[in-house]
């Protein structure tokens, strides 16, 4: 780092005075007798002359799931991590920081307005949303004069959940193709891209001051560094990632010095929570409060020669990042805010009257709000710290810092006093507060938070004062077995997923997201009834849950039987609060029922209701369902109209481009079509329809490679497709070759048209597609000589087609 002095060898004599005060502190007595310079000033005052009139920038990066005693500067020799030890021997080193609470959106949340989750309302990933009255620091940047630009690497914390507030970019384009199993890598963003998409932004104006946001997600489960990061730390594989996110780190620093912005740059380095690794037993993170998963790095390093290399021991909070960040600016910190400036820590000697006493807050309230199990609450001093849970633990930090002798019983005067101030502390957090301001949310959103491991839905008893709560540790074991089935599924292994989730069901039958995993893994396997049967157990145990009624709905569509679909909405909707997803729902299966005018209501009343609770993906759903409705009515300029207003709002919604691409069919614009159906399979890998259709426009060009690659795509999604059953048996029997498999398509695919016939499907579709089966398979028997059989299905196949035309 350059000297803010500039080439000569001699500070001018007022920054030898700032130094000065720097290294020895506002309390020492020392008067300096240099030239311009009285007593000895606070360290804000020192800071504020070493500014001067510069808008200086800051440059924030959070690193997700990182645990602060896995880092060298914090005393870890296991990993090299040396970009953030540097930048923490070019400024200060809070060894014994903590995050508000051990969750993703929340913790951010609390570092970017300065206050705990009682007074912003966020207390869960997915769900609630940062209040838009709130003062982000980003808006106060942005009211300065700055740039201001984020850059995330996860899909928790995309913009619609309003962390975006103030930011001018705000990098979160999470695309996630409909597929049934859905990868991490799908719903996150490898921190390398992460980087490259900062710098560019940044480098686009090196004129005006900016800060910064960079949130580095790869720390978080499953823990697959890249190489040669797996290889040197095979045994460890966190903290492969953990030496992975430090070399993107070096990139940011490096790009500040090679630039010469390390001279006019903050750099702030915090981790939104720790992870626990098994202590305490649990696996991951979100249950507990113990320190492996709510202490956190956080180190500032000024573009100063001062301070550098210093550590202190004394408790603060990421609520304490907002204040410290604008008091180092010289920006007003706004006065809702509950943390304090750090800047009077920066510095190595200073003695902080009052700052001993003041106690950190943090809590989880994840065990109550998705399982009915207590929150927890944790209150810390310098020396204790109490957990606040139906069995109350006390943990002397300074004797234990691992957490593992008890202390509540022996010292139950102290821990009643704990309990006392933190319930006043709360009691402070809460005036004022705001509401917890939630959102709804669409399928697709569901499912990405569901392959980052965030299980969804709340348990129906969590706002019931009275109600009995088991502590959360004594539960972490279903807990980490609901993650263990979630990662197993992801990892593509189905049946070691499925008897954990009956284990965990076993156990304790009133856990709903145990039935709710368990019916999305049988739904994946097309095992329908037994998924019906799961998602029905929950949804009798939380009746208040549109999600879960939507989940019973789509998958009796699925499996055919629309008209058992329609009774589950018809039954639910007068009874739950208006839903705009329950009237899609039904809109697609009038669609499918080919009841187009009651479809269009259905979607319209959607659409109604989702604009005055804008959710864009909902929105663009029910321009999709209205713009497939006016299509197969005819009305192709109408569907157009709906389905480019679905489009604006979101590209990449499942079903949006295949309507499209019927949309180009029935112009007669075949290329475009294939453009279409190819989009809608990036978005829909697992759409075996887009695959059929694609297979129906080559064999009308009469390409039949390209006809047998779709087809086969079309089996490989849906093995039991009566459609691509069929016109692969066709394959076989214009190539005269695989004669008994052809036969064994077909039969197989008349078993399942007649299925569908006896589940109420439009009878034209499938004995259309039934004679067309018979026909086939006459064809086959003349080939094989066969002439009864083949006679057999002639017969057949002409008296269904006299039924079709009568």
């Amino acid at each position: 780092m350059r000297s803010v002095e500039g080439e000569g060898s001699m500070p001018r004599p007022r920054t030898i005075a700032v130094l000065a005060i720097l290294a020895f502190g506002s309390g020492s007595a020392i008067v300096l007798l240099t030239i311009g310079c009285g007593p000895a000033a606070s360290p804000k005052a020192a800071l504020d002359e070493l500014r001067g009139d510069r808008k200086l920038n800051v440059l924030l990066v959070t690193l997700d799931t990182m645990r602060a005693d896995r880092l060298g500067a914090y005393g870890f020799d296991e990993v090299d991590t040396r970009a953030i030890d540097a930048l923490a021997g070019r400024g200060v080193t809070f060894m014994r920081a903590y995050a508000s609470t051990p969750l993703t959106l929340p913790s951010h949340t609390s570092l970017f307005t300065g206050t705990h989750p009682p007074y912003h309302g966020v207390r869960d990933n997915g769900v609630h949303v940062v209040p838009a009255g709130l003062q982000t620091l980003a808006e106060s940047f942005q009211e300065a004069g700055y740039r201001t630009g984020a850059f995330v690497g996860a899909f928790v914390l995309d913009s619609r959940w309003g962390l975006a507030q103030g930011f001018d970019r705000y990098f979160d384009e999470f695309e996630l193709p409909e597929q049934r199993q859905i990868s991490l890598s799908t719903v996150q963003r490898p921190g390398s891209e992460v980087i490259d998409t900062a710098l560019a932004w940044v480098r686009e104006d090196d004129m005006t001051p900016f800060f910064m946001w960079v949130h580095l997600y790869d720390p978080h489960t499953p823990y697959e560094p890249p190489e040669p990061f797996r290889s040197q730390y095979a045994d460890q594989p966190y903290v492969g990632e953990i030496a992975w996110t430090d070399s993107l780190v070096g990139r940011l620093a490096s790009w500040l010095d090679d630039s010469g912005r390390s001279d006019d740059t903050y750099v702030v380095v915090a981790a939104d929570h720790g992870e626990s690794l098994g202590e305490h037993g649990e696996i991951e993170h979100g249950l507990l409060l113990y320190e492996s998963a709510i202490r956190v790095p956080l180190i500032i390093a000024t573009p100063f020669d001062e301070p550098q290399g210093i550590q202190r021991h004394e408790l603060v909070s990421l609520i304490d990042v907002m204040p410290t960040v604008l008091d180092l600016t010289g920006l007003e910190t706004p006065g809702e805010v509950q943390g304090r400036s750090l800047v009077p820590l920066l510095a190595k000697h200073a003695e902080v009257e009052g700052w001993p006493d003041a106690p950190v807050y943090a809590e989880t309230f994840y065990p109550r709000l998705h399982f009915g199990w207590s929150e927890l609450q944790a209150i810390l001093k310098p020396t204790y710290k109490l957990i606040i849970s139906p069995e109350p633990e006390l943990y002397d930090l300074l004797q234990d810092p691992g957490e593992q002798q008890d202390l509540a019983s022996g010292r139950a005067a102290t821990a009643e006093a704990l309990r006392r101030e933190a319930e006043e502390l709360v009691a402070q957090l809460e005036e004022n507060a705001n509401p917890a301001a939630t959102v709804t949310l669409d399928q697709e959103t569901i499912q990405r938070l569901a392959a980052l491991g965030y299980i969804g839905g709340y348990s129906a008893d969590a706002d019931d004062p009275e109600a009995e709560r088991a502590n959360p540790r004594d539960k972490i074991e279903i807990y980490n077995d609901l993650l263990r089935a979630r990662r197993l599924t992801v990892q593509n292994e189905p049946a070691e997923a499925e008897v954990v989730l009956r284990g965990v069901i076993a156990e304790d039958p009133g856990v709903v997201d145990a039935h709710r995993s368990l019916g999305n893994l049988l739904v994946e396997q097309l095992r329908y009834d037994e998924a019906i049967e799961a998602f029905e157990t929950a949804l009798s145990m939380r009746p208040e849950d549109a999600a879960l009624v939507l989940l019973v709905a789509s998958t009796q569509r699925q499996a055919g039987r629309l008209d058992e679909a329609e009774k589950v909405l018809l039954d639910f909707i007068d009874v739950l609060e208006p839903d705009a997803r329950l009237y899609i729902s039904l809109g697609r299966i009038k669609q499918a029922k080919r009841s187009y005018t009651e479809a269009a209501t259905y979607f319209n009343e959607a659409l109604r209701l989702s604009e005055d609770a804008p959710a864009d993906n909902i929105m663009a759903g029910a321009h999709v369902g209205l713009g497939a409705v006016q299509l197969a009515s005819g009305r192709l300029g109408l569907a157009e109209e709906h389905l480019d207003l679905a489009r604006s709002l979101n590209d990449s919604l499942a079903d949006l481009h295949f309507q499209r691409a019927l949309l180009f069919q029935a112009r007669q614009q075949p290329d475009e079509a294939i453009a279409a159906y190819r989009r809608e399979l990036e978005n829909s890998p697992r759409n075996g329809r887009v695959a059929f259709n694609l297979s129906v426009i080559y064999r009308n060009r009469g390409d039949l490679v390209a006809e047998e690659r779709y087809l086969r795509l079309a089996l490989e999604i849906n093995p039991q497709f009566a459609g691509g059953r069929l016109f692969l048996a066709r394959i076989y029997l214009l190539k005269n070759e695989r004669l008994d498999e052809a036969v064994s398509l077909v039969e197989g695919a008349l078993e399942r048209l007649e299925s569908s016939t006896a589940r109420g499907m439009p009878q034209e579709v499938t004995r259309q597609d039934q004679v067309l089966g018979h026909l086939l398979l006459a064809d086959i028997y003349n080939r094989l000589g066969d002439s009864e059989l083949s006679n057999q299905h002639a017969r057949l196949g002409t008296q269904l087609r006299t039924g079709i035309r009568r």
